[in-house]
C-alpha cells in the first residue's frame, strides 16, 4: 500500500539563518500502486513531503542517514499535491542502487511549492530526508600587498561574506594546502623568509567552492636576491629572484664596471620579480645588480 504524507505548507526552508529540516519517514519497498513516474521511472511503495521556498537560493535534498537506500524525485508544483502532469524537474535514481544516499540539489524560487518523492529501494526501512537552504553570491575581495618583518607577526582574515551556511575554509600559500589551518582566520608567527608567498582561502559550503587570494606576504626590509638553476628542453639556465619592500629594478652587466642594462622591474612591491636568462646570456659571463626603481632624481 503506498504511503503519501500530505503537502503541508509549513514544512519551509529559509535562507536566513540556514534552516534545516528533517523528516524521519517510514518507507514501504515493492508492491502497492504506483505513484507519479519521476524522470521516466515508476516509483512504487513511495511517499511525499510538500516543501515550500521561503526565499531564493539553492535547496538541496538527501538521504544521508537513512537506515535503507532510496530513490529520490522533485516536482515544482502548479496546482495541488497531486499536480503531477509534467516530469519531475530533477532526480537522483542511481545512488540507491549503489547503497548511496541520494543527493538532489536545484535552484529554489521564493514561495514556489515543491513536492518531493521518495521511494525505498527494494527494502522496507526507516528514511531520513534532509532539506537545507544555501545562498553563495560572489564575494568581492581585494588582494593586500603586506610586508613583516623578521619575527613579527601578522593576521590575515577570509573576506567577509553572507553565505548561508557559514563556508569552511582551507588556507593556502603559494597554491599548497596549510595543514590544519582551517579557521576563518590565520595567525603568521614569528615570520622569516620561508613565510612569504601568495596566502588564500579556500571556502566552500553545500552551494559553491570558492578561492579567493587574500594577501601578498613578504619579508620588510632590504632587498633578498637569489638564484637557482633552470633546466628547459636540455638547456641549463638560471633564474634570478627577490622581494622587496619596495619596486626594484634588476639590470645586467659584461663587467662590473658597466654599462647596466635594465632587465626586469616588479614596479608594484606586490609582485615578486622573476627574471629567466636569455639562451644570449649564456653564452657570457654576466653581472646582475637590483637597485631602487625609479631611479633617485
Amino acid at each position: 500500500m503506498t504511503q503519501k504524507v500530505a503537502f503541508e505548507p509549513s514544512h519551509t526552508d529559509k535562507s536566513a539563518g540556514g534552516t534545516v529540516m528533517t523528516n524521519h519517514l517510514y518507507a514501504q519497498g515493492g508492491g502497492g500502486e504506483a505513484d507519479p513516474n519521476p524522470c521516466g521511472s515508476p516509483f512504487v511503495g513511495t511517499l511525499w513531503l510538500g516543501l515550500t521556498a521561503t526565499n531564493n537560493g539553492v535547496l538541496q535534498v538527501e538521504t544521508s542517514g537513512s537506515a535503507i537506500p532510496a530513490r529520490l524525485g522533485v516536482y515544482r508544483l502548479t496546482g495541488g499535491i497531486g499536480d503531477f502532469n509534467a516530469a519531475a524537474f530533477i532526480c537522483d535514481l542511481t545512488n540507491g542502487p549503489q547503497a548511496k544516499p541520494c543527493v538532489v540539489r536545484f535552484n529554489a524560487q521564493r514561495g514556489t511549492n515543491y513536492t518531493v518523492v521518495v521511494e525505498g529501494w527494494q527494502t522496507n526501512g526507516l528514511l531520513k530526508l534532509t532539506t537545507r537552504m544555501g545562498v553563495a553570491p560572489p564575494v568581492v575581495a581585494s588582494t593586500q600587498c603586506l610586508f613583516v618583518a623578521l619575527g613579527g607577526s601578522v593576521p590575515l582574515a577570509m573576506p567577509a561574506t553572507n553565505w548561508v551556511p557559514v563556508p569552511q575554509c582551507q588556507w593556502r600559500r603559494n597554491g599548497l594546502d596549510l595543514p590544519g589551518a582551517t579557521n576563518t582566520t590565520l595567525l603568521l608567527t614569528n615570520f622569516t623568509a620561508m613565510q612569504a608567498g601568495t596566502y588564500s582561502v579556500v571556502m566552500s559550503n553545500f552551494v559553491s567552492v570558492a578561492t579567493n587570494v587574500v594577501a601578498n606576504v613578504a619579508l620588510a626590509g632590504p632587498f633578498l636576491l637569489s638564484y637557482a638553476l633552470a633546466t628547459n628542453n636540455g638547456s641549463v639556465g638560471f633564474v634570478i629572484s627577490g622581494t622587496a619592500d619596495q619596486p626594484v629594478v634588476l639590470e645586467s652587466a659584461a663587467s662590473l664596471g658597466g654599462p647596466w642594462t635594465p632587465l626586469r622591474t616588479n614596479k608594484s612591491p606586490c609582485v615578486k620579480l622573476v627574471f629567466t636568462n636569455a639562451n644570449a646570456l649564456l653564452d657570457a659571463r654576466r653581472f646582475f645588480r637590483a637597485s631602487l626603481w625609479p631611479p633617485a632624481p
